[in-house]
Formats: structure tokens, sequence, C-alpha cells
């Protein structure tokens, strides 16, 4: 059937129900179809003179949230080893349970919006460190695991190591061991530093008087005079890429 025809019986059918243009927006997806969609549509315009050869166009950027809560630096940590004890729970539960120790379990099994976070400072930078140092741990349980290679690859524990390289100073060498938290001024800069496990590739950025953690939208199109204004391009970066 005709995709056109399609989504014309889903909208004007009267048992219509605003779920099923999330069905179409997945076909969309599939194969780029929105591509080739946007494609065909400018095709149509440039044949019947909506579109000249060398007009003007304009591009603008809008935000867009990601699907995740914003955290902070604590709470990202805290967040990070939680998705991973998840993760590793539902791939191999017997190894967690003779690995994980019975201290982790009040200090992770909540996600971090649940857990009470001291409010003195000296006790944060001690509970930051404490989870530095349970991290890089787990990482070293895993990669010496005897168990399914899978299990070494799994998202959480990938952000879970990314995310301690940017938030923690580690030296290994032998008789100069040591592990800090990271200061501010020590901190990645905004279009590479993760700001949760959830979402590796959402960024924080400020446009104006907004702010936000995800992505922008590029929308540029035609603005000559006497002719219909058509976006000719849609393009979604992180939120750090200017326009």
């Amino acid at each position: 059937m005709d995709w056109k025809y399609t989504l014309s019986l889903e909208l004007t059918d009267p048992g219509f129900d605003f779920t099923l243009l999330h069905d179409f927006r997945d076909r969309l997806l599939t194969h780029e179809a929105a591509q080739r969609l946007l494609d065909t549509f400018l095709i149509a315009c440039k044949a019947r003179g909506w579109i000249k050869a060398r007009g003007t166009q304009r591009t603008d950027s809008t935000h867009v949230l990601a699907a995740i809560r914003t955290l902070h630096r604590l709470e990202c940590v805290l967040e990070a080893i939680h998705y991973a004890l998840d993760q590793l729970s539902a791939a191999e539960p017997t190894w967690v349970q003779q690995h994980v120790p019975l201290e982790w379990y009040p200090r992770y099994g909540l996600r971090s919006d649940q857990t009470r976070l001291p409010k003195d400072a000296s006790k944060r930078e001690a509970l930051a460190r404490q989870v530095g140092a349970d991290g890089y741990q787990l990482l070293a349980w895993v990669q010496t695991a005897d168990t399914s290679p899978g299990l070494r690859n799994l998202p959480a524990l990938e952000a879970l190591w990314q995310i301690w390289l940017q938030q923690y100073y580690r030296c290994t060498v032998q008789g100069l061991e040591a592990l800090r938290w990271r200061t501010g001024d020590e901190q990645p800069p905004a279009a590479v530093r993760i700001t949760s496990p959830y979402d590796l590739e959402a960024r924080y950025c400020s446009k104006r008087d907004t702010h936000w953690v995800g992505y922008k939208l590029h929308l540029t199109e035609t603005c000559d005079p006497e002719q219909p204004d058509l976006i000719t391009q849609v393009i979604t970066t992180p939120a750090t890429t200017p326009v």
C-alpha cells in the first residue's frame, strides 16, 4: 500500500490513535526513508519552480532535549555504576553475587536521584573517591572474569570506562599509585564531556537564555521573495555543534 494513502487513512479514520504516528515515524527512519521522502519532495518543488538554482536560503537551529535526567558529576558516576551493575546482573547474576561486596548494595542499589548525598563538601569528595575506586575495581573484575566474552562488551561498562577517564585521575605506576577526583578545571570541554551513562552523545549547551542537555536540530529553508518558504535540509547534531 502506498505510504501516503496509509497515512491518510490513519489520520482520518474514526479509530485513529496518536500512537500510530510513532509507528509511521519508525517506518520513515528505516533505511533513511525520511531523507528519501525529503529528496522526493524537493525534486517536485524544483520542477514547479518553487526552488531557484541559486536562491537565498537561511539556516537556524533549535534545541532537542535528550531523553535523560540532568545529572551533576557525583550523580553521574553513581548512576554509571548502578547502570553497569544492572546490566551485569541481567547478563550474569551468579557472577555478580560472587563478586559484588554487600556494602555496594545500599550504595549503588538505587538510582542516584533516590540516594541521599552528603551536603558537606569533604564528605562528597570522599564519596566521589570511593565511587572511583569501586568503579575501577568493577572494571578490573570484569576484565579478568572467566566468563562469556560478551560480559566485557556491555554498553554500560563502556560508558563506565569513558566516564571514569573523564572524571578521575589515576596513576598506576608501582610505588606512585594514586586516584583522585578531577577538579572542575580538569574537566574535558563540553563538546566531548559525557553527561549521562544512558546517552554518551548527549551534550550540555547554552544558546542565549536556553540551557539544555541533548542535541541541536538545524533547519535550512528557502527565503526568496514571492516564493514559498520551503525546508530543504534537516540535520540533527550534538548540542555543541554550531550553525
